[in-house]
């Protein structure tokens, strides 16, 4: 322990602390741990692209939410090249030619190995680059070797993720899946216990698999009210038949 980082304070100076910001507002704190978690095909990939989209050019989540422009890393290593559709329906379908503040890592980044997180900050700083936010996509594709259910590799990886955005001055989006029963975030607890927001989605689907309506709900907020749920439902698709941009119901 770093004796010298204890700083106490007195009552007048707790209450006389600024209130929490947000990246977007009452959903992503600034410098937050998020989690966005959801069953497989419903929309959470989605949701965390269409924020780190939103974000990087300062435009409001839905035409609704306030966000503070920042730039973004966006790790896909799950979706890999894939994102590419989504990223290019989303850019027609506003009319943009380009996205300069966000940046995309197409292959796994395992924060839990040895000297990783020290290594991806040393990129970001030869490239100049100051994202306030970073996106894991997928928990299980950035986790390497170990066991999420064990509360030790689980501890390592949330006390890696933290490290590398308080190495940065930056929130991190982490979108994970539900468990075999589908009732909560698959892997040990502790995953939900570091987090200071967390969402789930969950989709409503017709017979042919296709999204019908998306639900997003806050399940924590740390420091704040839990937002009420947003109800979306699908206004563009992308080649292979999925949701890309939602609006509210």
């Amino acid at each position: 322990m770093l004796y010298d980082d204890i700083n106490l304070l007195t009552t007048q100076e707790l209450l006389g602390l600024p209130p929490v910001k947000y990246l977007i507002e009452g959903l992503i704190p600034e410098e937050g741990f998020v989690g966005l978690c959801g069953a497989s095909g419903d929309g959470k990939s989605f949701v965390a692209l269409d924020w780190a989209m939103c974000l990087s050019e300062g435009k409001p989540w839905l035409g609704v939410y306030p966000v503070k422009q920042c730039p973004v890393v966006y790790v896909a290593a799950e979706g890999g090249r894939g994102i590419q559709q989504r990223v290019r329906a989303w850019m027609e379908h506003y009319g943009y030619v380009d996205l300069p503040a966000i940046y995309f890592l197409l292959s796994p980044l395992y924060v839990r190995e040895e000297g990783t997180v020290e290594a991806f900050i040393e990129v970001l700083e030869d490239h100049d680059i100051w994202p306030g936010l970073i996106v894991l996509d997928t928990l299980s594709r950035s986790f390497g070797g170990g066991e999420e259910n064990a509360s030790a590799d689980m501890g390592a990886f949330v006390d890696e993720i933290t490290k590398l955005a308080l190495g940065r001055r930056m929130a991190a989006l982490v979108v994970h899946h539900l468990n075999a029963q589908g009732s909560r975030e698959r892997g040990h607890t502790s995953f939900k216990g570091a987090l200071d927001s967390m969402f789930m989605c969950k989709a409503e689907k017709g017979s042919d698999g296709k999204i019908l309506r998306l639900g997003l709900f806050n399940e924590k907020q740390k420091d704040g009210a839990d937002a009420p749920p947003v109800w979306m439902r699908p206004i563009t698709e992308v080649a292979i038949g999925t949701v890309l941009r939602k609006r509210l119901l």
